[in-house]
Parts: C-alpha cells; structure tokens; sequence
C-alpha cells in the first residue's frame, strides 16, 4: 500500500552533519512506513461477534439479527457468517457470498497509533452489501494456541445493503404468470459492533483450525439451532433462535476449563 506522506523536516543540524542525519531519518521512515496499512506479520485465526442495530430509512431490509466475521490474520482475509431476518423469507444465515474481505492495520501520522480495519463488501450490479469497521488495536491480545497478537478488542461502523426490484409471489398457491405477483426491491443500514469473540477464538487456535474451519463451525452452530441457510434447508427455525453474545463466553475468573461448544 502506500505510504503515508512524510511531513517537511525543520532544519536544525548543520553543515554535512544535517544531510547525513537526515539521510539516515529517510531511510529509517521509508522501512517503517512500508509497513503501515498492512496485514501485520501475525498468524492465528480472530473471530469477532457482531450486534447490528438499524439506522436511516429502510425499505424491505433484510436486517442483520448478528454474526461473526473470522480473520485470518496470516492472509489478512476475512469471512463472515451472518443471521438476516428477510421481510419475505424470514431468518436465514448467510456465508459465502454475502461479505467477505481484508483485514489491514494503518497507523496515525499524528501519534503513530494502530488501527484494525475491516472492510468487506459483495455483489455487483443492482444488488450491493458492504461493511467497514474500525477500532484501536491492542498490543496483547491472547487468541490461545500460545499466541498474543495486535489486534482489536472492539471495532465499530456500518453495513449497507441494497438491492433492485425483484418478482415476489404473493403465496405458494399464486400462479406466477396471472398477475398475483408483487415487485420488490430492498435498502437499509445498520450501525454495527464487533466485540472480540474471546473463548471462540481460542477454542479454534488451540485447536488447530482454520478460518474456513471456523465459519463451518459457526453454520453448524446455527443449523442445530434451527435456522437454514440460504442455500439449503432445514428445518423452521424456533420463536426465538438468535444467540446470546458469544457462544461459550469465558468466566472471570476461569475455574475450570471451558469446554468446547464446537466438539473438537
């Protein structure tokens, strides 16, 4: 990526003296900054939990109930497995497909703090969904596996959806071609929090697994609790199935080992 602009020097050293300080200051800059706005150097899987709460005007919104998007931090990719409740096909989670994207870190001119972004969108055309976070990373973030990152405890933003007309049947019993089906299209957005998923997150790395490991543990997750995916089926979903925050969240302090909501 590129650098971020250096700003003009004041010149207090003298003669040679000056040219050869700033010569070396150049070269020190130059290796620091070609690393600013990138993935860092770490290896581990990250998963966050997202709470989304609507804002604006919406219009057929599919909303996001909650989710978690998975860092692999060796790649700087990211994925996601999120809950929608559809106006028109109720609750159903979505992965591949609906947001996917990078993880990067940039670092501020002004006081040369870190930060975690993520930013992820999909689609083309009439139908677009895109999502950006954002928080302060900290120095010692412990993803088990004997592994302490830098990496975001929170992250804050927004996702945006929106999509064109599309041909709804009123009922199953309606006959598509007599006139009986509605036109559609969809928008909205939601403020969006990213809470570090703590015990989940070490669960995966002290047990070896990878991001796409994690999202097929997080869909199993959600089919045992009723919901179908988009691109499946199983069965309804039951009157309330939304997770609490974090599927096994961490006691304080921790008694005992917390055992393993993935069987693994």
């Amino acid at each position: 990526m590129k650098a971020i602009p250096v700003s003009v020097f004041d010149r207090h050293l003298i003669g040679g003296r000056y040219w050869h300080a700033m010569a070396a200051v150049v070269v020190a800059l130059a290796i620091v900054l070609s690393f600013s706005g990138t993935a860092t150097a770490q290896t581990g899987v990250v998963s966050y939990r997202m709470e989304f709460s609507r804002t604006g005007r919406s219009v057929n919104y599919p909303r996001p109930q909650d989710g978690y998007l998975i860092v692999d931090l060796a790649s700087g990719s990211v994925s996601s497995v999120v809950l929608l409740d559809d106006p028109v096909n109720g609750g159903k989670y979505y992965t591949a497909g609906l947001l996917s994207g990078s993880y990067f870190q940039v670092t501020a001119e002004s006081n040369g703090r870190v930060s975690d972004v993520i930013s992820t969108g999909s689609g083309g055309g009439a139908e677009s969904t895109m999502l950006q976070v954002t928080g302060r990373a900290n120095s010692d973030l412990d993803i088990g596996g004997g592994e302490n990152v830098s990496a975001a405890r929170q992250m804050t933003g927004f996702i945006l959806m929106s999509g064109a007309d599309a041909i709804v049947v009123d009922s199953e019993t309606d006959n598509p071609d007599d006139n009986s089906e509605v036109a559609l299209g969809f928008v909205g957005s939601s403020r969006v929090s990213a809470r570090f998923a703590e015990s989940d997150t070490q669960n995966f790395n002290n047990n070896g697994k990878s991001a796409s490991e994690a999202v097929t543990a997080y869909s199993e997750w959600y089919e045992n609790q009723g919901i179908p995916s988009e691109s499946g089926f199983t069965p309804p979903p039951d009157p309330n199935p939304f997770p609490t925050p974090d599927i096994n969240p961490t006691p304080t302090p921790l008694p005992t080992p917390t055992p393993n909501p993935f069987g693994f």
